[in-house]
């Protein structure tokens, strides 16, 4: 992969703009030149104020910088929640030996096989039974992902990421205990654009969690914080979660009509195509239904 001031270089002369333009009074001729050849390195500060000049984002930057590829983070992510979904357990193995083989020297090696090896199992315990989850998970992956969750002090994406993938394992009153400290740090994402799908993941699987385990207050919570998530024209699939599990907690207030607007709900995941959601949405209502 290049260097930085490589990619800088590409960009600045396909935009047609003259280094004295975009460094000056921010490096000097003979340093940017230098830069530009890779030769030096120039700190994040000063990079950003170089990106300003075009002007461009940082996370624009590293796409291009990374031949116009996703992160490790983001490939992995979108193909987990692609391959996951699809009640299909070859895919998943597969995508299992593509991200040891494509990234065989990452240092997330033992957090993200964990959430591979816990989704083929929850997999493999749907297809035989219908259910989400059962007592099938290995002890030791429940260890070994408890201990990752307990051992996080400071929330990023990453653990919001981790913490929604695995949530299923995590004990109901830990799971009230974390959200208590982690609403304040989820709300502090609200205008970060990369950061409200994984939040809204997250916030999805904790308050389905919530309503089996009849914290419906918590839930209503959650509901709220979602429903501030999911304004945007970009998070219109979130919504319709919102508006399915807002319909859900009504109809277990005794609203009648919340029924309908969850069968609603479930429509259009079927119309746009997400057979998956669709279907674990119905078999959400209907064992609600016989509470």
């Amino acid at each position: 992969m290049q260097n930085f001031g490589e990619t800088v270089r590409s960009i600045r002369t396909n935009r047609g703009i003259k280094q004295n333009e975009l460094y000056n009074g921010i490096l000097s001729k003979s340093y940017a030149i230098q830069f530009e050849k890779g030769l030096h390195d120039v700190s994040f500060y000063l990079l950003i104020q170089v990106l300003n000049r075009f002007p461009m984002e940082v996370d624009e930057f590293l796409y291009i910088h990374r031949g116009y590829q996703g992160s490790e983070t983001a490939w992995f992510y979108d193909s987990l929640a692609i391959i996951g979904n699809d009640i299909d357990l070859e895919p998943l193995k597969k995508f299992k030996k593509e991200y040891l083989t494509r990234y065989s020297n990452s240092e997330h090696h033992k957090g993200r096989l964990l959430q591979i090896d816990f989704r083929i199992e929850q997999l493999t315990y749907y297809s035989s039974t219908g259910k989400i989850i059962g007592d099938t998970i290995e002890p030791q992956v429940q260890e070994e992902i408890q201990n990752l969750l307990r051992k996080i002090q400071a929330w990023t994406i990453e653990d919001f990421r981790f913490f929604s993938n695995v949530i299923d394992l995590v004990d109901i009153f830990d799971m009230t205990q974390y959200f208590k400290l982690l609403l304040k740090d989820i709300n502090q994402y609200k205008n970060f654009e990369s950061a409200k799908g994984v939040i809204c993941i997250l916030l999805i699987n904790a308050i389905n969690k919530f309503i089996f385990s009849d914290k419906r207050e918590e839930a209503k919570e959650l509901l709220r914080a979602l429903n501030e998530f999911t304004k945007g024209i970009d998070q219109m699939f979130y919504r319709n979660y919102y508006f399915f599990f807002d319909a859900v907690v009504n109809k277990l207030d005794g609203d009648e009509s919340g029924v309908q607007k969850a069968k609603n709900a479930i429509t259009i995941f079927k119309d746009l195509g997400y057979e998956h959601h669709a279907d674990m949405a119905k078999a959400i209502l209907t064992e609600i239904l016989t509470m």
